[in-house]
């Protein structure tokens, strides 16, 4: 008995990560999601974690501190930016309702100095610990 209740919370545990997801598999997130409307020489792509974890609620996507996306599991954006030293945030969906709107992702940033012509691609996963943005080459 002790045995299943441990393989229980081991399952239990296992099924509160994501799941890498690669830019090429992920769905993009529809226009009625993006509010970024900005043009630049650059790009940047985000792409969240597939997995039931937050799977529910969309994540806010932030660019230079302004409300860019609403990412949802398994999903990617891509933004085109002016190239330059910016940041790339990810935290709450502001437009959240109901259990979403409660917040707890506290908004993380990371540098996004970018090249003209230079495209980045960054990944939102997520853990018992919160959620989490960073560079990425997948």
């Amino acid at each position: 008995m002790k045995k299943l209740i441990g393989l229980a919370m081991l399952m239990a545990l296992v099924g509160c990560s994501t799941n890498q997801t690669s830019a090429e598999n992920a769905e993009r997130v529809p226009a009625s999601r993006v509010s970024y409307n900005g043009s630049g020489d650059s790009s940047v792509q985000i792409t969240r974690d597939s997995g039931a974890l937050g799977s529910g609620c969309y994540l806010g996507i932030f660019w230079d501190g302004q409300l860019a996306a609403r990412i949802g599991s398994g999903e990617t954006v891509r933004l085109s930016v002016p190239s330059g030293e910016h940041l790339v945030g990810m935290g709450d969906d502001p437009h959240g309702n109901g259990l979403c709107a409660i917040g707890g992702n506290a908004m993380r940033e990371v540098p996004a100095n970018l090249k003209p012509g230079q495209n980045r691609r960054y990944r939102v996963s997520g853990d018992m610990g919160g959620f989490q943005i960073a560079p990425s080459s997948f």
